[in-house]
């Protein structure tokens, strides 16, 4: 800034300045919230699918062997 910028026009400067900046900092982040939020309900999906088979496999399991206890052996 020139020396003939008397203080109110600098600090009208430095504010629009600090916005601009803090304008892009919220994208930036917004843009990291999504991608966040995408990946989550990703990763959500996926362990709802690994529950299901999980859970289909132990019916499967049970329905083969009927006779077999369902609990752990004592040295577990």
């Amino acid at each position: 800034m020139s020396q003939s910028t008397n203080p109110l026009e600098q600090r009208l400067v430095d504010l629009e300045m600090r916005l601009t900046y803090q304008q892009k900092l919220i994208d930036e982040l917004n843009s990291v919230v999504t991608e966040q939020t995408m990946t989550l309900l990703r990763l959500e999906k996926s362990v709802g699918t690994l529950v299901q088979h999980h859970d289909q496999m132990q019916r499967q399991l049970r329905e083969q062997s009927p006779n077999l206890p369902h609990e752990r052996p004592p040295h577990y």
